[in-house]
């Protein structure tokens, strides 16, 4: 049975077999799954802590906890992600913390895909690959650490990249921001 109303029509005007919406599903499933899961980072405390910080003291401007540095000008490199992890739960408890993991691993692969579909002709090698992707990555992908969002404003720099070397430099402002 071809599901035509669901599959995304190639080159050529006929349909693939694949629905696209399968990897999609797969991958919100698989996603799900791994959102409650046991993986936690070993460094969860901390960055939650320094979130939790940042949110009832404002930002930091010296750092307060090393041994060493104690009392140096600090900025926290991963003052946005420990903000966003800091607001989550103390907006919702650990099912914040799992939310936003959710949602920032949903973003990331989201990206991986439509850039899979936009550059193979047949969407069945980009599923097929994506799947793959999303097998191998998923230990790695689906702790709540700062990587998940490195890897979607790693992903953001990319696409906006290659638009302008398409020609489309609208989103250039962006680059500054992504990248600091």
């Amino acid at each position: 049975m071809r599901l035509t109303n669901l599959s995304m029509a190639n080159s050529s005007g006929d349909h693939d077999a694949v629905p696209v919406p399968v990897p999609l599903v797969v991958m919100t499933m698989m996603a799900a799954a791994y959102m409650f899961s046991a993986t936690t980072a070993d460094s969860l405390p901390e960055h939650l802590l320094c979130g939790l910080e940042f949110i009832k003291s404002g930002i930091v401007q010296v750092d307060p906890w090393s041994y060493v540095t104690h009392g140096t000008a600090w900025i926290d490199y991963n003052l946005l992600f420990e903000l966003m992890l800091g607001a989550a739960y103390k907006g919702l408890g650990m099912t914040g913390i799992c939310l936003l993991k959710l949602g920032l691993v949903l973003i990331f692969l989201g990206i991986l895909y439509r850039q899979m579909l936009r550059n193979f002709s047949a969407p069945l090698y980009a599923s097929i690959l994506f799947l793959f992707v999303c097998a191998t990555l998923g230990p790695f992908l689906f702790a709540p650490r700062t990587h998940l969002l490195t890897a979607v404003w790693f992903s953001l720099l990319l696409l906006i990249l290659q638009a302008a070397d398409r020609g489309a430099r609208k989103w250039l402002f962006l680059v500054p921001a992504l990248i600091s």
